[in-house]
């Protein structure tokens, strides 16, 4: 979590979304840093059946498509509030320029996506064990282990 008044000092704004409002589509070109002030945020993709596969849900104080910000690259999924929610949108260009100026920050938010990388590819490992009963326990345990740390 970036501190508020800091993302507010470089040029963030206050958005707000209502329950089913989009921040962005899968395909569309990222060029904000987001952080949640109330509410929540899910990040998802449909198959071509229209199943929704959420890949993740965010809340207060969380930030959210960060990767394909720094990569230069479209977003592979869509932002929807699943709620009413207020969140912080910083331009491409100044949250640049407050990591590079903020080395404790640029830290905090490397750390933050390595755990989501981490939690990423304990999911791919278990979702390819055959044992159903195997999969719960291992992401159980990741859970209790590591969900109270992170962010």
């Amino acid at each position: 979590m970036i501190d508020e008044n800091l993302l507010l000092d470089y040029g963030a704004k206050k958005i707000t979304f209502s329950k089913g409002d989009q921040l962005f589509r899968e395909g569309e070109s990222a060029l904000n840093f987001y952080q949640v002030i109330s509410g929540e945020i899910k990040m998802n993709n449909y198959n071509e059946d229209g199943k929704e596969f959420i890949q993740g849900i965010f809340s207060i104080g969380q930030s959210f498509g960060e990767p394909p910000l720094l990569a230069n690259v479209k977003y592979p999924a869509n932002a929807e509030a699943i709620s009413d929610a207020e969140v912080l949108q910083l331009p491409k260009e100044h949250f640049l320029e407050l990591l590079t100026s903020n080395p404790k920050v640029h830290l905090k938010i490397t750390e933050t996506l390595a755990k989501r990388l981490f939690y990423k590819a304990i999911m791919v490992s278990e979702i390819s064990s055959q044992e159903p009963e195997h999969r719960i326990l291992r992401i159980l345990d990741y859970l209790k282990k590591y969900v109270h740390k992170t962010e």
